[in-house]
């Protein structure tokens, strides 16, 4: 044979291994597939070639580029071949279908969800749409599929329009800020309803979601600003638009047993049980540069117009906060309220509802004292009452679902005309000097704690049950109004200097029975010098007698001189040695 023949041949070879490397890697021409069903003895299985028309089984190696379910009957159907990427699902035929995996399979990369029929299928696997396209999925309340099996997408396929989006199931999003299409995707008078869902993200600022009975949202941060009351009576946020500046409307509603949970949170509340690790007054700049603050954080009534009036039946909101506490992240809040709870006070049941799972503080003034960390809202005509719970006991989370006692710290001034109340077995430290005029209330075993120099507010104190009032260090704490004790109660006083006493300081005092019940400590290995030393100034206790409970051994006793409670504190001995 020559050199050129086997030259040539040689080439031929090459070049026909070049196109056939070429044509295998070109993509595969995705197929379409459809169910019939027709396997007699196993007619809901993917894994049956009698069940698919001729162009067979769907494949599990490449992206298909649709499957299709024509019912003729209601039926099950299980994918028992693997993970199935395809681009649209399609059903037809008024029949529902039950798409179930018992071995966790998933369809991926889906783009399209189609039904050109009134039924509402069921996807009891996971749905996982293709990553930055916003989906389509039929959408009516006639056609929308339920994903009890979960659906993860990264853009939400809602648009404007005055219907609603009703999905059931675990909504999941692989973005880490929703903040782009929520805007623009989420427009008109729609809301997007989830109705017995996990709704999952990292980031989301969404315009609108109804959280039904049993509803559940679980975000690490969720931005959700202002509020006011709408003409459908829902609430409404309010959020600066990305685009022009001008403010728009949002919705948000939390109703029946629905429970928003996220790690980070600004947002209004409505009703339901909110738990979050922190709460924080959400002013911020969003893409595009403007502010959005909101006016109101946490409501529980409703506003109409510029009139603060009752909120639904049940009225409450729950509010459980955890180690993050309650805290601001911008200084920016000049003519804003930085939190403020009202609702209409219906007999003794509060307005709102400040919750706890560990130890949380309320956040220092913004922005000095000009404007207050926390209002509560009241007037001559409406007062708001707001708990707070030292311990949490009905979350139904067993991590939560616990009688622990925690501390509350409030270091921002609290303000406004409404009431305080508190709870548990914890303490509630009142680190500043609150002005909030409605009075505060502990009941339970609630410690209420005060530092020198700070006061709970300017109406009066009462404590009921078994609670403590304690003056946490040597100094004055002034109370605004009149003290009443509850035969149970007990006054509480730490020395944290040698020759100087914890001083309470009102301008009244009722106390039903013949006894006060008062407690002397000191701080570390501190020691008083020995004498006496009055505990309390301006209220009456003439007539009372003194029960000293669990004293140290450097008490000598205490009694009511001249209507003050009066301490004696033993002076040290002391031992001359002669040489």
């Amino acid at each position: 044979m020559s050199k050129l023949l086997k030259t040539s041949k040689i080439r031929g070879r090459r070049s026909l291994a070049a196109i056939c490397a070429a044509l295998a890697s070109l993509p595969s021409l995705a197929t379409v597939y459809t169910w019939t069903g027709g396997d007699a003895e196993s007619p809901t299985l993917f894994s049956k070639t009698a069940n698919w028309d001729a162009n067979g089984i769907p494949s599990t190696s490449e992206t298909n580029e649709e499957i299709k379910f024509p019912l003729s009957a209601a039926v099950t159907i299980v994918n028992d071949i693997g993970d199935i990427a395809v681009t649209k699902i399609s059903f037809s035929g008024a029949y529902k279908a039950t798409i179930q995996s018992p071995d966790g399979y998933k369809f991926t990369e889906v783009q399209t969800i189609a039904n050109s029929a009134s039924v509402n299928h069921e996807f009891q696997c996971k749905v996982i749409c293709k990553s930055g396209i916003t989906p389509n999925i039929a959408r009516t309340s006639a056609t929308r599929p339920a994903f009890p099996g979960g659906i993860v997408m990264d853009k939400l396929p809602i648009t404007g329009s005055s219907s609603q989006d009703v999905w059931s199931g675990n909504i999941e999003t692989t973005t880490e800020d929703l903040q782009e299409f929520a805007n623009a995707s989420m427009a008109g008078s729609m809301t997007w309803l989830l109705s017995g869902t996990t709704f999952r993200a990292k980031y989301a600022t969404l315009d609108r979601i109804g959280m039904s009975a049993g509803a559940t949202s679980v975000v690490e941060r969720l931005l959700y600003y202002g509020c006011k009351r709408g003409v459908n009576g829902g609430w409404y946020s309010q959020v600066w638009d990305n685009g022009n500046g001008v403010v728009k409307t949002e919705e948000l509603r939390v109703t029946g047993d629905a429970t928003l949970m996220h790690s980070y949170a600004a947002a209004d509340e409505i009703g339901g049980t909110i738990i979050a690790k922190r709460l924080v007054y959400g002013v911020t700049k969003i893409p595009g540069g403007n502010w959005q603050w909101p006016r109101f954080f946490l409501n529980c009534g409703g506003i109409s117009g510029s009139n603060i009036v009752a909120g639904d039946a049940n009225g409450e909101g729950f509010w459980v906060i955890g180690s993050g506490g309650l805290d601001f992240i911008s200084e920016k809040t000049t003519g804003h309220y930085s939190v403020r709870l009202m609702k209409t006070l219906s007999g003794d049941k509060p307005g709102a509802m400040l919750q706890s799972y560990e130890d949380w503080a309320l956040a220092e003034n913004p922005n000095g004292k000009d404007v207050a960390a926390l209002e509560i809202y009241g007037d001559n005509n409406r007062v708001t009452a707001v708990a707070i719970d030292t311990a949490h006991y009905a979350v139904g989370d067993p991590e939560l679902d616990v009688a622990t006692s925690h501390t509350v710290t409030l270091n921002g001034m609290v303000t406004g005309g409404g009431a305080m109340r508190l709870y548990g077995p914890g303490e509630v430290v009142f680190a500043n000097e609150h002005k909030v005029s409605g009075g505060v209330t502990a009941n339970d075993s609630v410690t209420v704690v005060c530092n020198a120099g700070c006061r709970p507010g300017n109406g009066a104190v009462t404590m009921n049950g078994t609670s403590t009032l304690k003056v946490a260090e040597s100094g004055t704490v002034a109370l605004g109004g009149t003290l009443t004790l509850a035969t149970g109660a007990t006054l509480a006083f730490n020395f944290t200097e040698k020759d100087a006493a914890p001083v309470l300081n009102g301008t009244a005092v009722t106390v039903p029975s013949g006894s006060v019940n008062v407690k002397v400590s000191s701080t570390g290995e501190l020691r008083p010098k020995g004498g006496n030393y009055a505990l309390t100034s301006g209220m009456d206790f003439s007539g009372k007698a003194v029960n000293l409970v669990d004293p140290p051994e450097w008490t000598r006793g205490a009694k009511v001189v001249d209507g003050d409670i009066v301490v004696s504190v033993k002076s040290r001995g002391f031992m001359l040695i002669v040489k």
